[in-house]
């Protein structure tokens, strides 16, 4: 099989912005639209628990990072399988990433959070592994954000417990 050649035809520079952009946006507008900051100070959370600004330094990083493994892995997949295979589950993670803020801070529904966050870890384990066999730096750019998702496991789960 042959590569899309929709993505060869894109500019490359416009192909990244475009991609990290809206990765970068749709993250902030879930934190902000979900609320993420409002009640969580009242929550009784776990000692592993980082200040509050660690979170808002720590999710445009990741977010960046996802984006740019995201562009690599577009343009070096082999196949459309590949292709289409790392945009399908890319677009799953993501989505899985948006709705957690609304159920976590909105609803306040922890349990049902920490399960969607053990899914969305597991989608991004799948992502990993399927970046590293298109590109490697594509798939150690998803590292960080997996080992994130493991604390947010232990924080979500912990507060589940404590609440």
């Amino acid at each position: 099989m042959q590569q899309s050649s929709i993505i060869k035809k894109l500019n490359p520079t416009l192909t990244f912005i475009i991609i990290v952009g809206a990765t970068i946006v749709l993250g902030f507008l879930a934190g902000v639209l979900s609320g993420a900051t409002g009640g969580y100070t009242s929550y009784t959370r776990p000692a592993l628990t980082p200040p509050d600004i660690v979170f808002s330094i720590v999710w445009p990083i990741l977010y960046f990072m996802m984006g740019t493994s995201a562009f690599i892995a577009l343009y070096n997949a082999k196949d459309k399988k590949t292709l289409y295979t790392f945009g399908a589950l890319y677009v799953i993670q993501l989505a899985l990433n948006l709705i957690w803020p609304f159920i976590f801070f909105t609803l306040d529904a922890f349990t049902f959070s920490a399960i969607v966050n053990c899914v969305l870890t597991g989608s991004v384990l799948a992502l990993t592994i399927l970046a590293f066999s298109i590109n490697k730096v594509s798939g150690l750019m998803l590292i960080p954000y997996f080992l994130w998702l493991l604390f947010a496991i232990y924080l979500n789960i912990s507060i589940a417990v404590l609440n």
